[in-house]
């Protein structure tokens, strides 16, 4: 178990032998960028993911994010939909349609949960998706189905969760 203190991301139980690898694995020096225009997410991502001896280059908006692929080439890219400036699909295009970039794994972090847009990013290559707030444990999963896959390559395609197409809340007065 992690928890955030004094803005660094350390183990529950200092022990290092106690401590649950599985929810905390080691990047062993990876690139990730982490693209997302408010600055919170990118801190979060960049502290979970260095405390996994991961290397993380945080971006906050898609023009430095697309300069920045044309000399780098990361081992994964951590990417909001919603900037500013170019969204996070133009983003993920930009990527698949370079053939140097074209096979660097892209993890969706958004707030967005429609499935049209999970079905969106996916069918344009996206690998998996954090919801917004991000949370710890769900964020390692994705990031240890790119790397730690059992030997394979990147999971083909990401799973969409089936969800309701309209939630109806229902005010508890009118339940029999």
């Amino acid at each position: 178990m992690l928890y955030l203190r004094n803005r660094n991301i350390i183990p529950m139980n200092t022990n290092a032998q106690n401590t649950n690898k599985s929810a905390f694995p080691d990047l062993n020096g990876k690139l990730i960028l982490a693209v997302d225009d408010v600055k919170f997410n990118t801190v979060l991502v960049e502290k979970m993911l260095t405390a996994c001896n991961a290397k993380v280059v945080t971006l906050s908006n898609g023009q430095s994010t697309l300069e920045w692929l044309k000399v780098n080439k990361p081992d994964l890219v951590i990417l909001d939909l919603l900037m500013p400036d170019i969204s996070g699909y133009d983003i993920l295009s930009a990527i698949k349609s370079n053939p140097v970039t074209s096979g660097v794994p892209v993890l969706i972090a958004s707030a967005f949960t429609a499935r049209e847009n999970l079905i969106q990013a996916r069918d344009m290559g996206a690998v998996g998706y954090v919801k917004k707030p991000i949370v710890m444990s769900e964020l390692f999963e994705q990031v240890r189905s790119v790397f730690f896959s059992d030997g394979a390559s990147v999971k083909e395609g990401m799973v969409i969760p089936q969800l309701p197409e309209k939630v109806i809340p229902v005010a508890p007065s009118y339940v029999g």
